[in-house]
């Protein structure tokens, strides 16, 4: 049976992916990764979740927040898409005059900074309050109003060939009830109370250039509405319907129990897809660096470690002070790997890294490569796998960890299990 957390989740994914599309300029594997992090984050955190009225407004503050943290920084502003080429299945085509509006708004909303943006299509195309889009983009209300003028007067300037900055000086009025810029902006999305309202319209009726910029305003609104409704009717795809069959009926995930079976069931989908290669950036180097490590030291004989597993106590304290985080040495006498000991690795882009060595009787040996989580964020298990050499790693808060060791992957799987388990008592 599925979760229900995931069932309560499930009717906002079409919503979050067209945010995340958009907000990606429509590169639609960078969005779906986006919306998986949300996802798996939201599930694994559901104890946290405390407003039942407002599980929408929660999701959409996490995928904001990975955003804004894990994702803008890396991307790379493409060109601008003609709107016809994001959606060629329109069920009615446009008029001309109509199709190029469209294309003139979409590509005007794609030139705006980022937190133009998001207040812009969080307001317009996903309908939130301004209260409730202050409390996903983490501003004061006063900043949300700000953007949302500066964005809509920018996508105005831009599609129609106006000047963004007119209202300053044109719109000014000796009227006694002249209202200000953010009961525009309400009366704009029809959030003004009625009787307020009444008055800035009589107020407009005097004021012809504004009137005619509220106008505009209106019919930029209209456009975001049209021009991106078609992304709702998208299929969702199937490694987010993965995670609604979890192992453990508890319905507080954790990431690496969620993603188990994805990866036990999906065989040359989306574990296959995350076997990195060089120069697939710093995640890549992550893994690869672990490997590396693991194939030099795991075949020592008198060496395999500085610091011996009777040393326990002083092994972490040294590793977790020359990492500058907490660190555990993991347990895993249970799955019949004993702690050998440990080794201070030479340091790279995210600094030094430690390096903790196990042994089974068979005398095959494991490893968990730890460094700092330079890049911010967290993630599910992911498998990479170098010159036969299978690996999980994951991000968990200020460390980031990969497991490594020979033979298959679904017990290697079993063994990050384990050790995420001890890492997180």
């Amino acid at each position: 049976m599925a979760n229900r957390s995931f069932e309560l989740v499930e009717t906002h994914i079409p919503s979050l992916r067209r945010y995340a599309l958009v907000l990606l300029r429509h590169d639609e594997q960078r969005a779906d990764d986006l919306v998986q992090d949300c996802l798996e984050r939201a599930i694994s955190r559901w104890h946290l979740w405390r407003r039942p009225n407002n599980l929408r407004g929660w999701l959409f503050t996490i995928l904001h927040n990975i955003y804004v943290n894990d994702v803008a920084r890396a991307v790379a502003r493409p060109d601008v898409v003609e709107i016809q080429d994001y959606f060629p299945a329109m069920a009615v085509p446009p008029e001309q005059a109509d199709r190029i509006r469209l294309r003139e708004v979409t590509a005007a909303i794609q030139e705006l900074p980022d937190t133009q943006r998001q207040t812009l299509l969080l307001v317009t195309m996903e309908g939130f309050s301004y209260d409730e889009t202050a409390e996903i983009t983490g501003v004061p209300i006063g900043t949300v109003m700000s953007r949302l003028s500066r964005a809509r007067d920018k996508v105005r300037a831009a599609s129609r060939g106006g000047n963004a900055g007119e209202r300053t000086e044109r719109e000014v009025s000796d009227f006694p009830e002249q209202p200000t810029e953010d009961e525009i902006q309400s009366l704009v999305d029809g959030r003004l109370e009625p009787g307020r309202r009444a008055e800035v319209e009589a107020w407009l009726g005097t004021n012809l250039d504004a009137a005619a910029r509220v106008a505009q305003l209106r019919d930029i609104s209209v456009a975001v509405e049209r021009a991106y409704e078609p992304l709702l009717d998208r299929p969702v795809p199937a490694r987010f319907r993965n995670l609604a069959t979890p192992e453990s009926t508890n319905p507080i995930w954790r990431i690496p129990e969620m993603v188990a079976l994805i990866a036990v069931g999906a065989a040359g989908g989306w574990f296959a897809n995350d076997a990195v290669s060089p120069g697939a950036g710093p995640n890549a180097s992550l893994a690869r660096g672990a490997v590396k490590a693991h194939q030099i030291y795991s075949r020592e004989v008198r060496h395999a470690v500085e610091v011996p597993a009777n040393e326990e106590a002083h092994l972490v304290a040294w590793l977790s002070k020359r990492l500058d985080a907490p660190l555990r040495a993991p347990n895993l006498d249970a799955e019949g790997y004993r702690l050998v000991g440990g080794r201070l690795l030479p340091a790279s882009d995210a600094g030094p890294a430690a390096q903790f060595m196990y042994e089974a009787e068979s005398g095959e040996r494991l490893t968990l490569y730890v460094e700092q989580n330079r890049t911010g964020g967290e993630t599910a298990f992911r498998f990479s796998e170098y010159d036969g050499v299978a690996a999980f790693w994951w991000k968990d808060g200020p460390l980031a960890y990969v497991l490594i060791g020979q033979g298959e992957r679904d017990r290697l799987l079993t063994l990050a299990r384990a050790t995420y388990r001890e890492l997180n008592p």
